[in-house]
């Protein structure tokens, strides 16, 4: 039996087609990053490369000169950092709304040179005594750390008192004046401390702050697929972990999911610059894994049924299948959910992913097809139209002018006609499907006992 693909041109599909490996290793990510989070991302950035071939430059300064770079027009496509600056960053539209996404916090504590005696700040009046018998105590100048430490200094009531003792640094890592000794203490957060110094304590919960990571992605990003992943590993639970290690309290729900080329219910069967393609086949009383979607995508119905998707970010929602449907769902952001096929029936499914467009949209320029297409979803990714013969009736000649897949809905008998050559005769199956280039020109027939049924999906 001839594929129905081969009537619409291999040597197309053929060409068209190429790895996700090698798609996704040609990108480089540009990340922002605080100082607090250094040594966290610095251990996430390698797993990250090697797992999803995706190269990650990042460059570390403290928070209030990131926000400053990125105010000034500094390019990036991934920004981490702590969550006040971040939502003033989205708030002026330097950072995607939708994207912002709380990764971790940490306490502030009083940090000693490694060896010195304990001291005992467990309550505010005795964190208020051995900060005014201290000889100096450091403090970031130019970091949000800083800016902390004065205000607590201002909470305790001890601003003017503590003003002989304080040591502003900048340019450095105020560890480094404990280190060297020109300084007794620094208040500086609870992880990332380096060598040569201890934590004497951490500050009393009466008085504590805790500093939080945020990221986003830039509107302007030149990578946004790659940036939504690099999001949406920093929320995983392999991240969680790592932070947690670090100390570190979690605050990004751990989704350990997979991205949906790797879940294996979702079956891709072909790709190229303009698509992926999934048929999806998820077993009756059977669940995907947790997966996450990065684009857009028109999902076809394949079966009855009916399904609870379980989204990561919260909330169940519960669906009934209708076989034909035919669906778009907008990824202004990563989305991960499972979905569980909760009748006696299994729930099939053609997701098709829409990916990121490399020019201007054809939307206002090319008429749909009129010739028994009845459109079903018109937008500025795709247009999508349904196409229905009885047996023995046959459509007009007529020209996709865009890119587009056809989908069948049925098992099915059809001969195609071109321009030249001898027609073809396919016995079609349900969720077969064919690339067609833009300028495809053919007749279809249907020459079978049933009725033909099929999708026609045109990528703007």
């Amino acid at each position: 039996m001839k594929r129905l693909i081969l009537a619409f041109g291999v040597l197309i599909f053929c060409l068209s087609i190429k790895s996700s490996a090698a798609g996704q290793g040609s990108a480089e990510l540009s990340v922002l990053s605080s100082n607090l989070s250094q040594t966290a991302i610095s251990e996430l950035i390698p797993i990250f490369e090697k797992t999803y071939k995706i190269k990650v430059r990042v460059q570390y300064a403290n928070n209030p000169i990131l926000k400053q770079q990125i105010e000034a027009g500094a390019k990036f496509d991934v920004v981490i950092i702590e969550p006040k600056m971040l939502k003033e960053l989205s708030t002026a539209g330097f950072v995607d709304k939708t994207s912002v996404v709380d990764l971790a916090k940490v306490g502030m504590a009083l940090v000693s040179k490694e060896g010195a005696p304990a001291v005992d700040i467990g309550g505010v009046e005795s964190f208020k005594k051995v900060l005014l018998s201290a000889r100096s105590v450091a403090y970031t100048a130019n970091g949000h750390s800083g800016a902390v430490f004065l205000s607590t200094l201002e909470q305790l009531g001890l601003s003017d008192e503590m003003k002989p003792r304080l040591m502003p640094i900048v340019g450095r890592f105020s560890t480094q004046a404990v280190t060297d000794g020109s300084a007794q203490y620094t208040a500086f957060p609870g992880v990332g401390l380096g060598p040569g110094v201890q934590i004497a304590g951490m500050f009393p919960e009466e008085v504590q702050t805790y500093i939080g990571i945020s990221a986003g992605v830039s509107p302007r990003a030149a990578e946004p697929g790659s940036a939504r992943t690099f999001l949406e590993y920093l929320q995983s639970g392999s991240a969680n972990a790592l932070f947690k290690s670090q100390g570190f309290t979690p605050l990004a729900l751990a989704l350990d999911s997979v991205l949906v080329e790797k879940e294996p219910m979702h079956r891709l069967k072909f790709e190229n610059d303009f698509v992926r393609f999934f048929d999806v086949l998820i077993p009756a009383g059977k669940s995907s894994l947790i997966h996450t979607h990065l684009y857009d995508g028109l999902s076809i119905r394949l079966s009855n049924s009916s399904v609870t998707e379980k989204f990561a970010a919260g909330g169940d929602v519960v669906t009934e299948i209708k076989y034909g449907e035919a669906r778009f769902g907008a990824r202004p952001s990563p989305m991960s959910h499972q979905v569980v096929a909760t009748s006696t029936n299994d729930f099939r499914n053609i997701f098709i992913e829409i990916l990121p467009s490399k020019g201007p949209s054809l939307a206002a320029i090319v008429a749909p097809l009129t010739d028994r297409h009845v459109v079903l979803i018109d937008n500025e990714r795709i247009r999508v139209s349904r196409l229905v013969l009885k047996p023995g009736e046959s459509s007009k000649p007529h020209t996709h002018p865009m890119n587009s897949l056809g989908i069948i809905l049925y098992d099915a008998k059809i001969e195609i006609s071109g321009p030249a050559g001898s027609p073809q005769i396919i016995e079609s199956k349900a969720g077969e499907f064919a690339w067609q280039a833009s300028g495809t020109t053919h007749v279809i027939r249907n020459i079978g006992t049933k009725i033909f049924e099929a999708i026609d999906v045109e990528i703007k």
